[in-house]
């Protein structure tokens, strides 16, 4: 049975970090219930690190494109690939300062912690890397929202049991989530497995070769998904 109460939190953590503003984000998250840790932020990159009796989350921002923070451009069009080993490969611009991030995130909190990793667009392509920089034993919930492609099969099949933890959702035919299309870069391709797939009133669970595509840019919306997982949330509630 699908958790939507879990989901919808991790939702509400990942709309939170694109808060550009120290302050607005530690109101946010402590108004989520949770101890606000410390924000990263630079050009490319930025992430919020929380916390709640039990466990330890870190919310990667997406592409902060409102905020002109052009760097998050250059992350999302930088396909390179790059080597992570036995031929699987991620995408540069989402790759490359990951092992910053990480290390400020391990600064804070003691790294025996299990790690819980979420994020929208972006966030989610660069929480999708997780793997790349925690031991298996460490990852906890992992919460992919919209997340563009960004690693060759090899990757997806290197690291399905590191990822077997992770929820994706797909909102409606966000036109970023084909992003890199095929005609740009053939070799990145999204982890073949089940994802919920968001409607206007409901949902349904797909893969990605049963997925039509995306050509929407209004549904590549965080605010929105997160409206509509707490319709299902609440109405799981209803039918209990």
């Amino acid at each position: 049975m699908i958790d939507f109460d879990q989901i919808l939190a991790a939702a509400e953590r990942a709309n939170a970090a694109y808060l550009d503003a120290t302050d607005k984000a530690r109101t946010a998250f402590v108004t989520l219930g949770l101890e606000f840790l410390g924000q990263y932020q630079n050009a490319s990159h930025q992430a919020c690190l929380s916390r709640d009796a039990e466990n330890v989350y870190l919310s990667i921002s997406g592409t902060r494109f409102s905020q002109r923070k052009f760097g998050d451009l250059f992350s999302d069009i930088d396909l390179d690939p790059i080597d992570v080993g036995e031929g699987a490969k991620v995408t540069a611009g989402a790759y490359e300062g990951m092992a910053d991030m990480w290390e400020w995130a391990r600064d804070i909190v003691n790294d025996d912690v299990v790690w819980n990793v979420e994020g929208h667009s972006l966030g989610a392509w660069r929480a999708r890397y997780t793997p790349l920089f925690v031991k298996p034993e460490k990852i906890g919930m992992l919460h992919s929202f919209e997340s563009p492609k960004g690693a060759n099969r090899e990757y997806w099949q290197k690291y399905e049991g590191e990822l077997a933890s992770m929820v994706s959702v797909v909102n409606g035919r966000d036109c970023w989530v084909s992003w890199p299309f095929k005609i740009i870069n053939d070799w990145a391709v999204h982890p073949d497995r089940d994802f919920i797939w968001l409607s206007s009133d409901s949902f349904s669970i797909s893969t990605p070769d049963a997925w039509p595509g995306g050509f929407s840019a209004r549904d590549h919306d965080m605010d929105l998904v997160v409206k509509r997982i707490r319709a299902l949330a609440q109405s799981s509630k209803e039918a209990a």
